[in-house]
């Protein structure tokens, strides 16, 4: 699953990674497309460790070699690339609404102490709310996954998540031009991605509301239920879904409403009435990424794990 979040860019707020490349010799050394996709859909399978009866010429443990995995192990593996293909397969969903908070507001006791997510949580809470239909899902996390899903849902993305399944389901080695081809293609979703930045940014400001309303919630899980929040929830996930314009100065006014009406002081739930989410494109030799909003506020500092190419 940490994969599938370097791929979604969730782990360190909205980033996506993709490895820029000098020279011919650089692009041999690139992973491929087959490479990438096996390493996020097809788990490695790990070394297994049994006890053995020792004797004097013998350690207290052997390792079974990896085509050797017992057969409970390889259900494991298969279980595990099924989950992650059904992540995928929810984020390119274009028929799923991007933002589903407000059906998930009850769910309070899925959130961790103060909204803050360690990495492994976070991890768990977005593959169970792509993965698990019936079972409840946080809503904080369906808020990060609206821009993500967006970005996902472009054209080109889609061709280009194809391709890394579709290679990866070879066992064979990529040709120099078939990792041409297959950069071209994540260059041209990135370009997508970047023309999607407004589109993303007004996602995240009204993520950043319905998260705020989660946090006075959390405060008073009475208010869940209350018909008048939730139709004020829905009018924003409204909005947001169907990518009806902002207006920053109105949506501000029916928040500080919504605060007063649920006696909640803005600084009680840590709202700053001037957030504005900015995306970042940044082009380096190191890769290119995209980044910014409220997600990385919601991670603990200690679990933040610098930021390192896709191999």
């Amino acid at each position: 699953m940490r994969k599938i979040l370097k791929i979604t860019g969730v782990s360190l707020s909205l980033l996506f990674i993709i490895l820029l490349c000098g020279g011919l010799f650089a692009l041999w050394k690139m992973p491929s497309a087959g490479d990438l996709g096996r390493s996020i859909l097809q788990p490695k399978k790990s070394t297994v460790i049994e006890p053995t009866k020792v004797t004097d010429k013998q350690s207290p443990a052997t390792l079974k070699e990896p085509d050797m995995v017992s057969d409970k192990e390889e259900t494991v593996s298969q279980q595990n690339e099924k989950s992650n293909v059904q992540v995928l397969n929810q984020l390119m969903d274009p028929s799923q609404p991007k933002s589903q908070v407000c059906s998930q507001l009850s769910n309070i006791q899925l959130l961790p102490p103060g909204l803050k997510y360690d990495l492994e949580t976070l991890s768990h809470h977005i593959e169970d709310a792509l993965t698990s239909e019936n079972q409840p899902k946080d809503p904080v996390v369906l808020a990060m996954l609206a821009p993500i899903k967006l970005f996902f849902q472009q054209p080109k993305m889609q061709l280009l998540v194809r391709s890394v399944n579709q290679a990866a389901k070879k066992d064979e080695e990529s040709s120099l031009i078939e990792k041409a081809d297959f950069y071209k293609q994540i260059f041209g979703a990135y370009e997508e991605m970047k023309n999607q930045q407004s589109s993303a940014e007004a996602l995240m400001d009204r993520g950043y509301y319905l998260v705020m309303m989660v946090k006075a919630i959390q405060r008073n899980p009475s208010l869940s239920s209350d018909p008048r929040l939730l139709d004020y929830c829905q009018s924003i996930e409204k909005a947001a879904n169907e990518g009806i314009p902002s207006n920053s100065q109105i949506e501000k006014s029916e928040f500080q409403n919504f605060l007063d009406y649920v006696q909640v002081k803005p600084s009680e739930i840590g709202y700053d009435p001037n957030y504005k989410t900015h995306l970042e494109f940044q082009k380096s030799l190191d890769g290119i990424r995209i980044n910014g909003g409220w997600v990385d506020s919601l991670l603990k500092p200690s679990d933040k794990e610098p930021t390192s190419s896709v191999q």
